[in-house]
Order: C-alpha cells, then structure tokens, then sequence
C-alpha cells in the first residue's frame, strides 16, 4: 500500500494503459481481475476520459484487489463457470499483475488466478488465455478406487503430469514409472511422450490417467496396447463407444469438447452454427453450455483408435447372409429391425433414431429381413399409409 501512495495515479494509468496492449505469446501467464475492481481502480486512475473528474478521489479508492466476483469456491478457490472476457473480468500480463499488487495488494485469503496463453485452431493457429482448466483424474494402477482430481494447462507436458502423479502417489524418482490414459469405457492407451503437451496428445475433461509402477522383476503389471494384441481387440468391442451422436456413425476428424463428449468435427461446427445467434453454444448430449465458442482441436489418439477399429471386423459388420442397414452410408452394418411401414432395415443405432422420429406412431417393426416386399400383401399394400421415412 505504500507503494500505491508513492505512484501517482496518472503514472499507474500510462504503465497499465501500455500493458494492456501488449499481444498474447504461447506460454506467457496472464491474470484474471474482476470486472467490479478493476472498473473501480480505471474511476480512481482516470483511466477513460469521462472519469478524469474523479481520478484520485478518496470515493472511488478501490482496495486491495479483490477477486470474489470470481470464484465459485472460497475453499478451493474455483472460479465460476461461464465467466466471459471484459464482462465478467479484465485480463492483464504478469508484469502489469505484479504492479496492481504491489501498489494495492491483494485481499486476504486469495490467491492470484494465473493462466496460460495457448494455441488454437486446427490450420490457423492463435493464441488465447486458457481461463478454464482442464481437470483430470488421476489414480495409481493398483488402487483405481482412490482417485485425485488436478487441473491442468493444456499447455502443460505429460512430464509435468508425470511429476504431480509420483509426488501424489509417493512413487519415488528412481522408480521406473509411465502413464496411461483411460478412453471410452474399457480402452487404454499408453502415455509415452512426456514432452507432448495435454493438447496435443488429446486429452480432455475428467479423463481418467494412471500412473503404473514397474515390478521387481522387471515386468510391467499392464501390457502395452502396441505389443499386446488382446488389448487391440479389447479396443474394438463396442462400436457405439467410437460412434458420433449427431450423424449416429464412427467418429471422423474426432474432436473432445469441454464437457468430455466426443464428436465428429464437421458435425459439432454444424450444430454450434445454429447457435451462433444466442453466442452460446452446447453439447448435444449433455446440454453443457459454453461460452464464448470453444475451439476445437483434433482428439489424434481418439483418431488413431477410430482407425484401429476399422481395420478390425465388428460384429455388427454386414457378414454374407446377413441384412444391411438401408440408412447406413459407407460403410454398412447389420440391420436388427425391419419396419413393414417405412419398409427399410435399420442397425442399431439407426432404429434408435427411427423410434425417436416415429414416436407415437404405429410402425410395425419386425425382426431384420431382406424380405420386406414380399411380407406386404397386394392388399395392404394399396391401403398402407403412405408415410415414409
């Protein structure tokens, strides 16, 4: 506090003022300041013209700076969700942080709120202020019961991950140690390059990592997905873990938004473009709301898993004999139900969407045949509704 009375406030507006403009650079750390604070101290400073009447009066002194606004808990020190860029709070680089801080400190209990200046954009990169972390759950290969959540960068290396993990979970330095990141349901994939960051390997909300331990016989308890062929095959068990929930096929140029759902890009773009209007964009399964609009960024393991599992024959694959889905595009897969009014075959995920579009309707299904036509009498026929899919 003493400083602040030693910086006239016309001098705090100008080196601020200067600050403020500077441009974002990958990996430089910006603060958050709440909006009602810092609206106090530009009255005090005179930072805009029309409050050159007040600066340096007493009535308008703003404090120790003040985040409360922000945080969602006292105890944790989260902030709330949804907060937007100049209207809920001011960004401002460390250097203009430190002397907010040192002219006015900082109230009692808080701490600053830093965050990294990221990349975005799949073609054309630019840099952004990370506001919201991402949170990971992170657990130990012989007890995935005890789990910890941390907040990360996606800024940050899986090396930096590695070291939380072993000081969390007492695994010492000398230790020979890896990670593992959990996808979909019962999917591992190994975390080998410590120096890729939370971005570029993919990682997304409330993903489960494990840290594994390597035996005194020199054997790992978890084999590795790329020498183990048993755990190939595990990956391509269940189709619908890899399938869209827009267009109900495998993911393509998969992308992980915030809430941790899965999409096909060209999929999630088209229904944020219908949102575009209201700014505020959502996830079509989970309804989650975001704003401003997310960037996307191509989820490569997730990709890698999609290909996998096309190489691999699943068993709702079309096998000689068997009924194709009429809906499928590309690829086709095995029909369950046959529909004597639409009079098309549908797979699984496909009669999922059939029943949502003919609820209340009576539509009689039948088990999958590649007989429909001749099921139909003459009669029937000519006094079938003439309702189609």
């Amino acid at each position: 506090m003493a400083e602040c009375c030693k910086t006239d406030v016309e001098t705090q507006r100008e080196e601020i003022a200067a600050l403020l403009k500077m441009p974002l650079r990958k990996a430089e750390t910006w603060y958050l300041v709440d909006i009602s604070w810092f609206k106090m101290w530009k009255k005090y400073v005179g930072f805009d013209s029309w409050d050159i009447y007040v600066r340096g009066s007493q009535n308008v002194f703003p404090g120790p700076v003040d985040n409360s606004g922000l945080l969602r808990d006292w105890d944790t020190l989260d902030i709330k969700e949804h907060l937007i860029d100049e209207l809920d709070y001011y960004l401002v680089p460390t250097e203009g942080w430190k002397k907010l801080v040192s002219w006015y400190g900082l109230k009692d209990g808080q701490e600053p709120i830093a965050r990294k200046v990221v990349e975005a954009g799949m073609f054309v990169k630019h840099c952004k202020v990370e506001v919201y972390l991402t949170e990971l759950m992170l657990c130990e290969d012989n007890n995935m019961d005890n789990i910890v959540p941390r907040r990360f960068s996606k800024a940050d290396t899986i090396a930096l991950i590695e070291r939380e993990m072993r000081k969390l979970f007492s695994v010492p330095d000398e230790k020979e140690a890896r990670l593992w990141g959990k996808y979909m349901s019962n999917s591992w994939e190994p975390l080998n390059n410590l120096n890729s960051t939370i971005q570029d390997a993919g990682l997304y909300q409330g993903q489960v990592l494990v840290i594994e331990q390597k035996n005194e016989d020199g054997m790992w308890p978890r084999e590795s997905s790329k020498t183990n062929k048993k755990t190939e095959s595990r990956i391509s068990v269940d189709r619908n873990e890899f399938v869209c929930a827009v267009c109900l096929d495998l993911l393509k140029d998969p992308v992980t938004i915030l809430c941790g759902h899965s999409y096909c890009k060209s999929c999630i773009t088209g229904h944020w473009d219908h949102e575009d209007q209201q700014r505020v964009y959502s996830c079509p399964q989970c309804r989650q709301t975001f704003s401003p609009r997310p960037a996307l960024a191509r989820n490569t393991i997730l990709a890698e898993m999609v290909e996998k599992l096309k190489k691999t024959r699943l068993s709702d694959d079309c096998d000689t004999g068997d009924v194709q889905c009429d809906i499928c595009t590309g690829r086709k897969y095995k029909a369950v139900k046959s529909c004597l009014v639409c009079l098309n075959s549908y797979c699984q995920n496909h009669l999922k969407q059939h029943e949502s579009w003919f609820r209340g309707k009576r539509h009689n299904l039948t088990e999958a045949t590649g007989r429909l036509q001749e099921m139909i009498c003459q009669k029937n026929t000519e006094n079938r509704n003439t309702e189609t899919c």
